[in-house]
């Protein structure tokens, strides 16, 4: 799959972020999560982070609490949410591996897809599982 990196980007002919992936891989499915579309807004990353927690808690349920949850345990479908310091990031498992998109620079192909072991995971602060299949 071939999409570039385009900031708020939710069209895959024309470019995602990484929201978008996980809302085109669920439509793809034919679970919408339009509603749970995050409004773009510049500026405190924190409070973004913040907003898009709460819109995973709408459909999603974190799955990750208690501390014995490891990347073994993710299933297609789950959102991985990242966290660097302020800065937040979702990617989604699909068939044992992660996508991620990944901003370098706009336009470039940035869809990546890496094992569920990979260096990623120290960074996963939550680990969250659409409610229709759990």
């Amino acid at each position: 799959m071939r999409v570039p990196w385009v900031h708020h980007g939710r069209d895959a002919a024309t470019g995602l972020d990484c929201v978008g992936l996980v809302l085109a891989v669920y439509e793809r499915v034919g679970l919408s999560l339009a509603d749970l579309d995050l409004p773009y807004a510049e500026g405190d990353c924190r409070r973004r982070g913040a907003l898009l927690l709460r819109m995973l808690d709408k459909r999603f349920k974190r799955i990750d609490a208690g501390g014995r949850f490891g990347p073994l345990d993710c299933e297609s479908g789950d959102v991985l949410v990242l966290r660097s310091g302020t800065l937040f990031h979702v990617a989604i498992v699909v068939d044992g591996v992660v996508l991620e998109m990944a901003q370098k620079w706009p336009g470039s192909r940035n869809l990546r897809a890496n094992g569920l072991n990979h260096k990623i995971w120290p960074f996963v602060d939550g680990v969250y599982r659409h409610r229709e299949l759990l």
